[in-house]
């Protein structure tokens, strides 16, 4: 039994596929996508919990009870199989031949898809949380993060995160590690199976689950197999959570600037502000129009001029979702040798182009041409790989926009300049830090941050270059 939330979903006029909006009886919704030419099908379904429930006791958790997959069936149906967690989500995802080969075994209902789809539906309705399994994923875990240690991006936001608000959740390192999945659970008597199992029975609910099936079978067959197949997981009723009334960012980690060692040898700056959280914003996102200006590289633009100076070779501009009632802004310019020893003048040159757009009320012809730009991209943009689209949409779905926007969710369709003027003032000169990555650094680092020991040293930001 289900109930049909759309069949109309807004798609581009070349989209040949299919579509239907599903609402399970247990709460779980459901996309299916028919797709007559597919040669790949597949699934992806994404849990409302990540790397922001982790028990504190336990970092990594939420990373830990992720592992558990079927990757034997999808790989002799030319496939395969994957799962990885973020913030507040955990997507677990497969893809698999849209048909049978010709030397293949019979498989149920001849295909490929249902066959994966039976041994998926089990990750979430009988999980094997075994000890030897668990042992193996902790051991992967622990090689990621070795592999990660070296790697400027995990290092960067991971000192991103140890100097945010310590009473925010973002704050902690959530990758996990042997140190932290079991050297220090078992000093501490902590049962790690036992606490996986309660993360599980606490967390994952077929309320907080969003499902994507997209394969060569009619909408029919589709829903038929999804209603039999995933009506069966439990439906907790478990409650999103916000964390609208904690800063990610405390007011004495603002106005600061921390000069960071780099592995590589390169130089960025990045500046990030406390920002507004766009997650009900979806017809009007306002940082469109920002970041539309900001990150503009023609004529008379920041990068235009940071280039013919010669200390820049790129910019971006752009809104970060961290959790619901969580976000920040984030300028980052790729600087030269000779920029990144001149970044209190691109600082001062980025609060001056912010200013000027401040000066002016919002133009609508410029969110037009915002709104143009992504309508065009989304009317004729290049057609997702199946397992790629499956990933995002089953994301998108944990968001409020109307089903029938799923697809063009990220298409601004308001003008609303008392908005775009309020998302402005976040941009505020005393309400910011900024991160400087380079090596060498002509300096000496007094800090290492504790995961990924990553050198660094924390000054206040002065008032004569803000």
């Amino acid at each position: 039994m289900s109930t049909v939330v759309t069949k109309q979903l807004l798609k581009p006029k070349l989209d040949r596929r299919q579509y239907r909006v599903l609402r399970l009886r247990n709460g779980l919704e459901v996309l299916l996508v028919y797709d007559l030419n597919a040669t790949q099908a597949s699934a992806s379904l994404n849990v409302g919990v990540g790397r922001l429930d982790d028990d504190k006791d336990v970092l990594g958790m939420a990373h830990l009870t992720q592992k558990n997959g079927f990757k034997t069936y999808v790989a002799a149906h030319s496939g395969r199989s994957n799962s990885f967690t973020s913030a507040t989500e955990t997507t677990f995802h497969f893809q698999v031949a849209a048909t049978a080969s010709g030397n293949s075994a019979p498989l149920p209902q001849g295909s490929p898809l249902y066959g994966a789809l039976c041994r998926f539906v089990k990750t979430f309705t009988a999980p094997l949380f075994l000890e030897s399994t668990l042992d193996a994923a902790v051991k992967a875990i622990d090689l990621q993060y070795k592999t990660n240690f070296r790697e400027d991006a995990h290092r960067r936001l991971q000192l991103q995160k140890s100097l945010s608000n310590p009473d925010h959740p973002y704050c902690r390192f959530s990758l996990g590690n042997l140190e932290t999945l079991r050297d220090n659970p078992q000093a501490c008597s902590i049962d790690v199976q036992g606490k996986v199992m309660e993360f599980y029975k606490s967390h994952y609910s077929a309320n907080r689950m969003k499902l994507v099936v997209l394969g060569p079978n009619s909408l029919n067959q589709l829903e038929e197999w999804v209603i039999d197949l995933f009506s069966r997981i439990q439906n907790k009723n478990v409650v999103q959570k916000r964390w609208d009334s904690v800063p990610l960012f405390s007011e004495d980690q603002l106005g600061m600037q921390v000069f960071v060692e780099s592995v590589k040898a390169n130089y960025l700056l990045y500046i990030h502000f406390p920002f507004l959280d766009e997650e009900d914003l979806y017809e009007t996102l306002p940082s469109r129009y920002i970041s539309h200006l900001i990150s503009n590289k023609g004529s008379g633009s920041i990068l235009s001029w940071l280039t013919a100076k010669g200390w820049a070779t790129d910019l971006s501009a752009y809104p970060k979702h961290v959790c619901p009632g969580s976000a920040y802004y984030q300028i980052s310019v790729t600087l030269t040798e000779s920029g990144c020893a001149s970044y209190k003048e691109i600082i001062k040159v980025i609060f001056q182009y912010i200013g000027i757009i401040k000066e002016r009320p919002p133009q609508e012809w410029v969110f037009n041409e915002v709104k143009n730009l992504t309508q065009n991209r989304f009317q004729f943009g290049p057609e997702e790989h199946p397992a790629k689209f499956t990933n995002r949409l089953s994301s998108v779905m944990q968001t409020p926009i109307p089903r029938g926007s799923l697809l063009s969710h990220f298409v601004p369709i308001k003008f609303d300049a008392a908005l775009i003027t309020r998302a402005l003032t976040y941009l505020h000169c005393d309400k910011f830090r900024l991160m400087l990555f380079s090596r060498p650094f002509a300096g000496d680092y007094d800090s290492e941050e504790k995961w990924y020991q990553t050198k660094y040293k924390v000054e206040e930001i002065r008032q004569d270059f803000r």
